[in-house]
């Protein structure tokens, strides 16, 4: 049997396990922290069927929506990860600035009727719950890696220093603690933030995430966005700064200040994410994991027989990871892909 080394407990690791063992393989998942400990484990866990028609990753995106509900089906996602479908609004929020709503404009969906009415100045639906939908990313990623276990893979915790090359073919990988030298393929800087509250009103935020203009009243704008889960819990993400990679997920903190901001927003968004309505949960941050080109990073590594990499998927890596899973299990086990193209997505063009 072919012995697979996944290096990664994030979401894509996960999902190139899981797709292995349903190819009969029973794969190592190797992760220094543990799983989903750095973008996969916070970030947001919006699904768009079509938000990236018009480019290459388009096929991803469709293909990928569509394992998402076949695995929500076969793996209780509903229960498991909160996985449900979502409309989605365009919602711009001026404090205090419900004046300057235009003239005649729509009642308001049932969707947006949560929202403090006194700062809302528009709203437009752009996705409805065909084409979007939402999990939890950290417990999706831990479903799958359940599953890898239970088919007989397993999880490890430690640091991958080098890969055993002989005759141009990987023949092993060298693992040590966490205290290991610190390494990787890919070098980010970009830091994004969140939030996590609890909404106490038991159920009255609706199956609805928001992407916001918003404008507080210091004049600044900014581009927050906020994901009710069916839990109770509220994501509010927005905010970015540059940071140096650190070795470990685990040590990637939020920058001062800006989680009180983000709970501001919330506030001004709806009296059920007032401090005193929500309890915050988690105050949190994560490096944003883009490749050179913009686009995924997904193939056999040139060079390097038996070496495959996946990563750069960008705001778009909980969605994408069901089809790049699957690819990269298709590439390891037959050597070609089936399920979607990966020409531009090709390790040799980075």
């Amino acid at each position: 049997m072919t012995q697979v080394c996944v290096v990664g407990a994030g979401v894509i690791g996960a999902s190139v396990a899981y797709y292995l063992t349903q190819r009969g393989l029973k794969p190592v998942v190797v992760d220094a922290v543990g799983p989903a400990c750095a973008a996969s484990g916070k970030a947001g866990g919006f699904l768009a069927r079509d938000w990236s028609d018009g480019s290459p990753s388009a096929p991803l995106a469709h293909e990928s929506f569509a394992l998402h509900t076949e695995l929500a089906e076969k793996l209780d996602g509903k229960n498991k990860y909160g996985y449900r479908r979502v409309a989605a609004y365009s919602v711009s929020i001026r404090p205090g600035k419900a004046s300057e709503r235009p003239a005649g404009g729509r009642r308001l969906t049932s969707d947006l009727t949560w929202l403090n009415q006194d700062n809302l100045v528009e709203s437009t639906q752009i996705g409805d719950e065909e084409s979007c939908a939402q999990l939890h990313p950290a417990r999706f990623t831990k479903t799958l890696l359940e599953e890898v276990t239970r088919a007989g893979g397993s999880v490890r915790v430690g640091r991958v220093t080098g890969i055993k090359i002989q005759g141009g073919q990987v023949y092993g990988v060298k693992l040590v603690d966490r205290q290991g030298a610190p390494c990787g393929f890919v070098s980010a800087d970009v830091v994004a933030h969140s939030v996590v509250v609890r909404d106490v009103s038991a159920g009255a935020i609706p199956a609805a995430v928001l992407f916001l203009a918003y404008r507080g009243s210091d004049g600044k704008s900014q581009e927050p966005e906020v994901y009710p889960r069916p839990d109770g819990e509220v994501y509010i993400c927005g905010g970015s700064s540059s940071s140096a990679l650190p070795d470990y997920a685990d040590e990637v903190a939020p920058d001062e200040g800006t989680p009180a901001r983000l709970r501001e927003i919330g506030a001004a968004v709806s009296p059920f994410l007032e401090p005193d309505a929500a309890e915050t949960l988690a105050e949190q941050a994560c490096f944003l994991p883009c490749s050179p080109t913009g686009l995924p990073v997904i193939g056999a590594i040139p060079g390097v027989k038996g070496a495959f990499v996946a990563a750069g998927h960008s705001v778009w890596g909980i969605l994408n990871a069901p089809v790049t899973g699957l690819a990269i299990a298709e590439l390891i086990v037959d050597g070609h892909t089936n399920v979607v193209p990966l020409q531009a997505f090709d390790p040799a063009l980075s």
